[in-house]
């Protein structure tokens, strides 16, 4: 689901024309940012892989408060990792929505 908001906002960011806007801050380890969504995905280690994403994508995040923003998505992070941790680190999802879209 983030390749498909990164998507998003990428296209919106050029049809807009704002592009220049993104490309020209000055992020803090901008080369790190890949790896916790890479930990996501692994299958193995869950309980450990997941909290280590989750809190290194945080620490990235806190690196680069100041680009505008950067604030908003750390709390929303953070929110998200609390709700992750409590379901054992599954995103939960109404059993209703996903019997009818079929996923089960």
């Amino acid at each position: 689901m983030i390749v498909y908001i990164f998507l998003i906002s990428f296209f919106t960011s050029i049809l807009t024309k704002r592009i220049k806007f993104v490309v020209e801050r000055r992020y803090r380890y901008f080369y790190l940012f890949p790896i916790p969504f890479v930990l996501q995905v692994i299958p193995y280690y869950r309980e450990i892989l997941m909290p280590l994403s989750f809190s290194m994508l945080i620490v990235l995040l806190l690196l680069n408060k100041h680009i505008p923003g950067f604030s908003l998505i750390t709390i929303g992070t953070v929110l998200n990792s609390f709700v992750m941790m409590i379901n054992g680190w599954k995103m939960p999802v109404l059993k209703s929505l996903v019997k009818n879209l079929r996923f089960l």
